[in-house]
């Protein structure tokens, strides 16, 4: 009976210490996962900054001044609002693919654009080009004077 008793504590001790490992294992696989949650909060909350910055008035005013300066030029295409500064992991999804609208339609909107842009630069420089033209000649018909 000592015997028996003697295997079965042995036993015992065995899974006693490989449910210590396993106790371990699954202490450090905690410490990871909330180390790699508080990753994702930090990386979530840049995110959101950067999206923040896309519709931030500067954005906005430097557009502004582009479609004062070509007024040819079609709206720009509503970012995605961020009604909340802590924002979920589900809801960034949704946020993602509504910035990836933005993106197609700003892209699209782009491309119609630049052709107006360069027309606008091209007339610019021409202009110039007249002005200074120009103001030489104005310039020499004062020294004939």
């Amino acid at each position: 009976m000592i015997t028996v008793l003697g295997k079965t504590a042995e036993q015992k001790r065995q899974a006693h210490q490989i449910a210590g490992l396993a106790l371990a294992k699954l202490r450090t696989a905690r410490g990871n996962i909330s180390g790699k949650e508080t990753e994702l909060a930090q990386a979530i909350e840049l995110y959101i900054d950067g999206l923040q910055n896309v519709n931030s008035d500067e954005a906005v005013k430097a557009y502004q001044g582009l479609v004062a300066w070509v007024p040819e030029l079609s709206a720009m295409p509503p970012a995605p609002k961020i009604s909340e500064k802590n924002i979920d992991s589900p809801k960034v999804v949704i946020l993602q693919e509504q910035t990836s609208c933005f993106v197609s339609e700003a892209r699209a909107a782009w491309k119609t654009s630049s052709a107006a842009i360069k027309t606008r630069i091209k007339t610019f420089n021409e202009e110039a080009k007249t002005r200074n033209t120009q103001q030489t000649t104005f310039v020499q018909y004062t020294e004939q004077s």
